[in-house]
């Protein structure tokens, strides 16, 4: 393969911690920086197999972390052989991996084959049918975790039994508890694309035997499946079936399930559950790890915009390609979600002036809208992101003091510049006549005190109401002046240089009052305000910057 440097690749399955070069104290934003810096160089549409090599050694870690369990490790899938061999049990699947028709007839266990019961299990399927050694472990009184093992792999080799597989590790999980081995065997069960309707019998049977706190960690991704792909009634009526058999399960583990299974619910459920589901993570909001307090925002702005989400349609190409990214980014997984936004990118920078126009001011709606489409640019933009050269300091700060003499000295920034200046003109002349009338007022007061303090009191009420009026127009001019002019200088601007919006509004905001050929600069700071606080703009610079960044 050619591409990037190589990973220790020898190091998984067993080692995800030494492969992510994790260790000491860490967490699951540690481990996510590490991931992400991984994925950025084997893209899954480039390098398929080394992703998900990745993505699974992350999970695996990640699920843990999150829900407290012991790191994964090989020795988790080991079983007590009860001294039968010293063989791995990867051998075993190997000798399961013929078909039971391919298999040597069965022979008697005593007699034909002369074989003793210390033979272990992959000396014997040598000579003896699948079959017979599947009854003969069914009938055993006392069973080991790896008989519980066998007879679930026996049972998805026989046609009479197959799909028998994760019923066997259950009993096996009945009988022994605390066997890790079987544990997992069934965790990986559920990340398989199990038939609907037995997918929910089979997480009922799981919350009767595994009725503790580890429940939520061992079933997890059996629910997302169940989520995404079943009527939402079904999922509702499947989990309060089986929260109704939990004991002594942990108000954190119980957190960590319901925000990550409201991403996708959010979409899916009721507008009670998700209420419901609400209050009871509110309820207990102060043993939130600090870790899940973001994510926490992101879904509180994803349900704010599903109630909103009628109104924010409106029949409109450009919102209804918004909406689609952010329901793909909810429903989908991760690496056909950050896809899916990346597409959604291309198409609003296409739209480049329509963009502007549809979003011309910034509402409450909006602004919830502008901080969940941050945070969810933000989060693939981590994941996509290659180095990207803005070029050196002196560069860019060149690169902003051009654009502010383009805001302030071309076109609309002439003209606001000549105004303001006929403005303060007429600021001053008026100031200098309110004196002089107040001066001769003041003389005239001894004779006339009472008509002269009403005079004085007009003509400084009549100045307050000039410059309210005056502050009001300069306002209104040069919110018009951006909205005609100024936002299509800068998103021309955002083509060619790909830094964040909020950075080169502060730039501009630090050189308001700074003089430049004998001129000063004004009203840079207000069009920074109004940059900040324009939706259309921040989305197609996002767009520009996600675009740029992944290539």
């Amino acid at each position: 393969m050619s591409g990037p440097d190589e990973p220790q690749w020898e190091l998984l399955p067993d080692r995800p911690e030494d492969f992510f070069g994790l260790e000491g104290e860490y967490d699951v934003l540690d481990l996510k920086r590490k991931y992400n810096s991984f994925i950025r160089k084997f893209k899954p549409e480039k390098f398929p197999e080394e992703f998900q090599k990745i993505r699974a050694a992350y999970e695996s870690l990640n699920d843990a972390l999150r829900y407290g369990e012991p790191l994964p490790s090989s020795q988790n899938l080991q079983f007590d052989w009860s001294g039968e061999s010293e063989q791995p049990d990867t051998e075993l699947r190997a000798e399961f991996s013929g078909s039971p028709d391919t298999e040597p007839a069965h022979a008697p266990l005593n007699e034909a084959s002369g074989r003793t019961q210390k033979t272990s299990l992959p000396e014997r399927l040598k000579t003896e049918s699948i079959q017979s050694l599947y009854e003969e472990l069914q009938q055993q009184a006392s069973k080991s975790p790896f008989d519980y093992y066998a007879l679930a792999v026996f049972s998805d080799l026989l046609p009479e039994t197959k799909g028998n597989f994760a019923g066997w590790i259950l009993e096996g999980l009945k009988v022994h508890q605390e066997e890790s081995g079987l544990f997992e065997l069934l965790k990986q069960y559920f990340s398989q694309e199990i038939p609907l309707k037995q997918l929910a019998s089979l997480l009922l049977k799981t919350s009767r035997i595994v009725n503790s706190d580890r429940f939520y960690y061992l079933t997890e991704k059996g629910w997302d499946r169940l989520i995404r792909h079943a009527p939402f009634k079904v999922f509702r009526k499947t989990l309060t079936n089986c929260e109704a058999n939990l004991r002594d399960h942990r108000v954190d583990n119980l957190l960590v399930f319901y925000l990550h299974i409201l991403k996708p619910g959010i979409w899916k459920a009721s507008q009670k559950w998700i209420d419901q589901i609400f209050s009871e993570i509110d309820a207990h909001y102060e043993e939130l790890p600090y870790w899940l307090e973001r994510e926490y925002y992101l879904l509180d702005l994803l349900r704010q915009y599903r109630q909103q989400r009628e109104t924010f349609l409106q029949e409109s190409a450009i919102r209804a390609t918004i909406d689609r990214a952010i329901r793909n980014y909810s429903l989908l997984p991760e690496s056909e979600a950050d896809l899916s936004f990346l597409e959604c990118q291309l198409l609003l920078v296409s739209y480049e002036d329509d963009l502007l126009t549809e979003f011309p001011k910034l509402d409450k709606e909006l602004l919830n809208l502008r901080i969940l489409w941050e945070l969810i640019a933000d989060d693939v933009y981590e994941r996509v992101e290659v180095y990207v050269e803005f070029g050196e300091s002196e560069h860019r700060e060149s690169q902003i003091q051009k654009l502010a003499d383009q805001l302030f000295h071309e076109n609309y920034g002439k003209r606001f510049q000549n105004i303001t200046e006929i403005a303060s003109t007429s600021y001053v002349l008026l100031f200098l006549s309110s004196v002089i009338s107040i001066f001769y007022l003041i003389y005239r007061m001894f004779s006339s005190f009472w008509m002269s303090l009403l005079y004085i009191v007009l003509i400084a009420l009549a100045n307050f109401l000039f410059f309210v009026l005056a502050a009001l127009a300069s306002n209104w001019l040069r919110d018009r002046y951006y909205r005609a002019g100024w936002r299509f200088e800068i998103m021309r601007f955002f083509q060619t240089c790909w830094l964040p919006l909020d950075e080169v509004a502060d730039e501009l905001e630090a050189l308001n009052g700074t003089m430049k050929d004998d001129v000063e600069y004004e009203e840079l700071d207000e069009i920074a305000n109004l940059m900040r606080l324009d939706p259309g703009l921040f989305i197609y610079i996002t767009a520009q910057r996600l675009l740029h960044a992944s290539h």
